[in-house]
């Protein structure tokens, strides 16, 4: 387990302390008070920041120090952190009477001083000044800090803080409020994306989604509590790699226990009744936002004995509000939903379960928490109503796109089914089928060919072709989804070849969907020709039974077809059509996907503006729905079409959104247009070891064509020895369009290296590609038509030459390609120079 915590994500904190930082060098001082509960990152936030502000704009001069409990010297981080400029020291000194009558001389003579010494060395460097933990600081200290924050000059001073109702840093506060010039920022646990980075981080390994899911719900995301989380589960051996992904053994609940949670909060329940506790626990499992008279029903507590243990705990500062779950600091509930243990724990689950059940409200909300804690109730909760209440909460969950509370109410539901000890039957094959298709949803890929595959196993023997088609459907998502979806990979067809056999000539649209998908994995197997049969049998039966939404899907499908048979007019036409079918019926996901796949397709044809917007759309249209893989493709297709329009730093922050959506959707197949992109991108700037790192990352996910590439980059940095030696075999005359990689390099490396034999080899299929319309091949991004026009000029047909380096000159003006615009041209000069010679 990695020792230091890493800096992760923070980029929208990072952005408003910098822009903060300018509107003090530029407008005036400016006071940042920085609040987050302890562990959630502040400390690191702030050595971050202040490490941008030492290596951007070294003229700011970087003041810090910080407060600690039970200082005996006041002033004491305000003397720490003003050393390199001010001898705080100095006017502390009693240059007057110290008798206690002129106590407000003494002060008068330390603020005055002290802000004089700070406007001076603000007037000649703007300052950046730092007070960590404030919440520790003395009233001195706050006096005087007060006093200076008011110092006229480019001075912007960061108060980090935790949340607090009490001490001198609360009026503080207030009263900065009260100017224009204060500004605010909360520091809160990480996302799930950003969860999903650290824990690779300190790991090694990319965690699944129960072990994602287990530490936000017992962390709420502070950094700190998960690697103290993650220690102790690797300390009782219970982490364990499962299809490439870190998990845990276990139920999905994650506790913490009292080492991990801080101690302050820890002291401030210590002196609470036992009573007032019990309230508060039951509070906790209520949740934040609940409503107290709920704990009370659940604890059966007369209502004045419960008034008052409400009004003990809010006047200890543990909770906010005599009606509503609010308590003063998220860590104080995470104590107390973390304190009864084993089968206290599952009993009060249960209670709070029947409550929430005899509320009879069909609050959507409410729904998935009877579902959520009649699950963690366990063996105490009946099987039969665990299966109710969770396919209730599983519907409500999708309804709202939220397939991780989805696919957990599914799997429980599955575990009361058999407790129940009925023996498989169609109930259990639908549940699985049912959790397969929401843990796809849930970009968990393994968790659904898992589910997927328990479904089919069930449903064949019963004859039931619904489910079965249905658990097809997830089988080959989660396949084409996953660590095996890539070009050329191989699939095991016989599930869906089983289906077919048994279906015959009945249930037209189910035999649709699972010809659907078994042409879409063989299209991934390369197997064009047979991918184009089944896409073809599926839209013929999808469009005799007038079903809309497989026949958009289909018709989808089969656009890929016709860019592999670089029939790329009619693989629009198809997109487009796609695009309306899935509009009329409502297929979100799809019309996400429409839009990445018709900005492929303008990619392809060097329609890069149009590209590029496509992409966006996609980008824009797919968080709402967490769409996050087809988010990860839409990254990528923007990264490699600004490649192709010659702008590297946008194709650089687009790879690394790509990435990090592609990680976290745990959706290899982004990479492949992802990182030869990033490589061509460092290969244009010169920076070769940066190319060979983006294929490196590459190899990491999936390696299809990594070779090719690998030749590109050591052929442009000079190191002939390392370029993959050229074969002499058959050309390709009529290539299909997952050649044209291969092709172009083979081009790029023979013109680089005088490789004549490599350029004859690959002319005839660049040639055709060409004159098809393809522009740009995807990923690297390699221009065909120059590519074509330096074919041809090697070969001495000078002619072609001439005709497709003056037809790219022209195209890539048209698609702003500036950099290929430029080798072009210096492309030109080579074939005029070649036209001399051979005149003479």
């Amino acid at each position: 387990m990695a020792g230091e915590l890493p800096f992760i994500g923070r980029a929208d904190e990072l952005g408003a302390l910098h822009s903060w930082l300018g509107e003090a060098i530029d407008a005036g001082p400016r006071a940042v008070l920085l609040r987050g509960e302890a562990g959630v990152g502040k400390t690191r936030l702030l050595d971050r920041f202040a490490a941008d502000v030492v290596r951007n704009q070294p003229g700011v001069v970087v003041l810090r120090a910080t407060c600690y409990p039970d200082a005996p010297v006041p002033y004491l981080p305000l003397a720490t952190a003003l050393r390199p400029i001010a001898d705080l020291a100095s006017l502390l000194r009693p240059l007057i009477d110290d008798t206690p009558e002129h106590a407000d001389e003494r002060r008068l003579h330390l603020y005055v001083g002290a802000a004089d010494l700070v406007q001076r060395a603000a007037a000649s460097r703007p300052l950046l000044l730092v007070i960590d933990d404030l919440h520790w600081a003395d009233q001195a200290t706050i006096d005087l800090l007060g006093h200076l924050l008011h110092v006229v000059g480019p001075m912007m001073s960061v108060l980090p803080h935790r949340p607090v109702s009490s001490g001198p840093i609360v009026e503080l506060t207030e009263r900065m409020r009260r100017a224009e010039w204060h500004r605010e920022l909360d520091v809160f646990g990480l996302d799930r994306f950003s969860l999903h980075d650290l824990v690779e981080a300190l790991t090694g390994e990319r965690p699944a989604r129960k072990l994602l899911d287990g530490l936000a719900e017992a962390s709420g995301g502070n950094p700190l509590l998960v690697r103290s989380l993650l220690s102790r589960l690797e300390a009782f051996g219970v982490l364990a790699l499962r299809d490439g992904r870190l998990t845990h053994r276990g139920r999905e609940e994650i506790l913490a226990g009292p080492a991990e949670l801080d101690g302050l909060l820890r002291h401030r329940v210590r002196d609470l009744s036992r009573p007032c506790l019990e309230m508060l626990v039951v509070a906790a499992f209520l949740g934040e936002g609940g409503q107290l008279q709920d704990a009370r029903a659940v604890m059966g507590t007369d209502e004045t004995r419960f008034a008052r243990l409400v009004d003990e705990a809010v006047d200890a500062g543990v909770l906010r509000d005599h009606e509503t779950v609010r308590f003063d600091h998220p860590q104080v509930r995470y104590v107390m939903y973390q304190r009864p243990r084993g089968p206290r724990r599952q009993e009060l689950h249960l209670k709070v379960a029947d409550h929430l059940e005899a509320l009879s409200n069909e609050d959507p909300a409410r729904v998935v928490a009877i579902a959520h804690h009649l699950r963690r109730a366990g063996a105490r909760a009946d099987p039969d109503r665990v299966i109710r209440a969770c396919l209730a909460a599983a519907s409500h969950a999708a309804a709202v796109v939220a397939w991780g509370e989805a696919a957990r109410a599914y799997d429980a539901a599955i575990e009361g089914a058999e407790r129940s000890d009925e023996g498989p039957s169609a109930m259990r094959a639908l549940l699985h089928a049912r959790s397969a298709y929401a843990h796809w949803y849930n970009h968990d890929n393994p968790g659904a060919y898992e589910h997927a595959s328990a479904a089919i196993e069930l449903a064949r023997p019963l004859g039931d072709l619904t489910i079965w088609a249905e658990a097809l459907t997830s089988l080959a998502k989660s396949l084409w989804s996953g660590e095996t979806g890539a070009w050329g990979s191989s699939f095991d067809f016989k599930p869906f070849d089983d289906f077919l056999d048994l279906a015959g000539e009945r249930e037209p649209l189910l035999r649709a969907r699972v010809h659907h998908v078994r042409g879409t994995l063989r299209f991934m197997s390369t197997d064009v020709d047979r991918a184009r049969d089944d896409l073809d049998t599926a839209l013929a039966l999808a469009t005799a039974v007038d079903d809309a939404r497989t026949i958009g899907e289909v018709t989808f499908a089969r656009a890929s077809v016709h860019i592999a048979d670089n029939e790329l007019s009619e693989a629009t036409e198809a997109y487009e059509k796609a695009y309306a079918f899935d509009s009329m019926v409502g297929n979100e996901l799809h019309l996400v996907s429409g839009h990445r796949a018709i900005a492929t397709v303008r990619w392809i044809v060097g329609d890069l503006d149009e590209a590029a917007a496509q992409a966006q759309v996609a980008l824009e249209m797919g968080p709402p729905i967490a769409a996050w893989a087809e988010c990860a493709n839409a990254a990528a297709v923007a990264a490699g079409v600004a490649v192709a329009q010659g702008r590297l730093d946008d194709a650089e922050d687009f790879g690394t959104t790509a990435e990090r959506l592609m990680r976290w959707a745990g959706h290899p197949p982004a990479a492949q247009l992802l990182y030869p992109a990033l490589a061509c991108a460092r290969t244009l700037r010169g920076d070769f070891e940066g190319a060979h790192e983006a294929l490196d990352a590459w190899a990491m996910v999936t390696s299809p064509g990594i070779k090719r590439f690998r030749s590109l980059v050591h052929a442009h940095e000079g190191n002939v020895d390392a370029v993959a030696v050229h074969r002499p075999r058959p050309p390709l005359d009529q290539p299909k369009s997952f050649s044209t990689a291969s092709l172009a390099a083979a081009i790029e490396i023979g013109d680089l290296l005088d490789d004549i034999d490599r350029i004859a080899w690959a002319a005839p299929g660049i040639t055709y590609l060409a004159e098809r319309g393809v522009r740009f091949d995807l990923g690297w991004c390699s221009f065909l038509p120059r590519l074509t026009g330096v074919a041809a000029l090697r070969l001495d047909r000078l002619d072609d030459a001439a005709r497709w380096l003056d037809l790219a000159a022209v195209e890539a003006t048209r698609a702003g390609a500036v950099i290929e615009a430029r080798r072009v041209a210096a492309d030109q000069e080579r074939l005029l120079a070649a036209g001399q010679s051979t005149r003479l």
